[in-house]
């Protein structure tokens, strides 16, 4: 069977059998759902400091953009992530980024 019989799902689900960003990392239970789900709230954490440390930092072009290539890259893996359609995955990916927020967001400048 192709896929080794994991499922892709298509809606938001709350199962475990869930296949996450590659190959081998792989939720099947409740151990492993939690560790992904602590790891993607902390990426997600991550996202926002580095967010907040790009605008932070007055640097020369060639390190801002890859702070944004950073960024970006960093973001398309958390959306990824977010598309298992894991309720669990997706609940932690939204609180990361509202700790992340909490923690580096209010820090940013505001231009009056």
């Amino acid at each position: 069977m192709h896929g080794g019989g994991r499922k892709m799902w298509m809606w938001f689900h709350t199962h475990v059998n869930d296949t996450l960003l590659f190959k081998n990392w792989w939720i099947h239970d409740a151990g492993t759902m939690v560790w992904s789900c602590i790891i993607i709230a902390v990426l997600a954490v991550g996202l926002e400091a580095l967010r907040w440390y790009s605008h932070l930092l007055e640097s020369s072009h060639h390190v801002d953009t890859l702070l944004y290539f950073a960024q970006t890259a960093l973001a398309y893996v958390l959306m990824l992530a977010f598309m298992t359609f894991s309720i669990w995955l997706c609940l932690s990916l939204c609180l990361g980024l509202a700790i992340g927020h909490y923690l580096f967001g209010t820090k940013r400048f505001k231009i009056v």
